[in-house]
């Protein structure tokens, strides 16, 4: 399908936003970067052409890849998703193209992308992606703080990147919350997907988690969080495999965690931005890239 050139619908990005974003159904396509659209300031159309892959999710369900401006930069990536349930699906044999996507490919990506304008929620769902045939060096990881990583605070210009910091010995990460709300499922098994860990000087010494029961049930989740915690996700899970999900760990054969388990040393992951259940509050999420991307001992 050719792409929709920006004089098609106005001159620039944020004037055409207002005449070719209002539905999501995609007749036509806005050529563009990742950072340009990110910053255009509302839903769109868009053709990405010549981006990176920097991460890809295993899930057969819902294949996700993570693709970025080679220039790297502030809002330069984005989470390129196949759904097949939401109201902008994905064909089948495009979910198939998105699964054989590799890291490193140049990949050319059309389709609607989605800006909450109350939520601050962004994904891009795909209509088709073109494998170019080429491998591209990904931007290296962006060195952020670990306060930028927290739950509330909202890091836009480095969503969707590969980021990173180190850990200090002298003040670890660690286990904060096994049953954080955002992370529950309703399925038998997977219950929970992820977890939450804390720096230690702000957890202090009195706020230990609670970990799993004799009956291998999950802990409450804590009702009002602190909102230095770090949610840790498991979007990689064929290569991250830390856990506390407490009854279905075993049969996943997932690293169950415990109380004591710290991590201490360098991080590297995908900071996403989430948005609760039936709610417009986005949260942010921190998903390793692996287990060696965050050395958590314990379990």
């Amino acid at each position: 399908m050719r792409p929709m050139t920006l004089a098609s619908c106005g001159t620039g990005l944020s004037l055409t936003l207002a005449g070719c974003g209002t539905s999501t159904d995609c007749a036509s396509y806005i050529g563009t970067s990742v950072a340009e659209m990110r910053q255009s300031g509302g839903s769109g159309c868009f053709e990405l052409s010549h981006v990176v892959t920097v991460a890809r999710s295993p899930s057969t369900s819902a294949p996700r890849i993570y693709v970025q401006d080679p220039s790297g930069g502030d809002f330069s990536a984005i989470r390129a998703k196949c759904s097949t349930t939401s109201s902008h699906s994905c064909s089948a044999s495009t979910a198939v193209a998105v699964l054989g996507v590799v890291d490193g490919a140049a990949v050319t990506v059309r389709g609607y992308y989605h800006q909450g304008s109350a939520s601050a929620f962004e994904e891009l769902y795909i209509d088709d992606v073109i494998d170019e045939g080429t491998l591209l060096a990904a931007p290296g990881p962006r060195d952020i703080s670990l306060d930028d990583m927290s739950r509330d605070v909202q890091a836009k210009a480095v969503w969707f990147q590969v980021v990173t910091t180190v850990i200090s010995a002298d003040a670890p990460l660690a286990m904060y919350d096994f049953s954080p709300a955002e992370f529950e499922s309703t399925d038998p098994c997977p219950r929970w997907s992820g977890f939450g860990v804390i720096p230690v000087p702000t957890g202090g010494p009195n706020r230990g988690p609670a970990g799993c029961s004799t009956d291998s049930a999950n802990p409450p989740g804590i009702r009002d969080p602190d909102p230095h915690e770090i949610l840790v996700g498991r979007e990689f899970f064929k290569e991250f495999f830390a856990s506390t999900d407490c009854g279905c760990a075993a049969a996943s054969k997932q690293h169950l965690l415990d109380v004591t388990s710290t991590v201490v040393g360098p991080i590297a992951g995908v900071l996403v931005p989430e948005i609760g259940r039936g709610s417009s509050r986005s949260y942010q999420v921190f998903h390793p890239l692996t287990r060696a991307l965050f050395p958590i001992s314990g379990g």
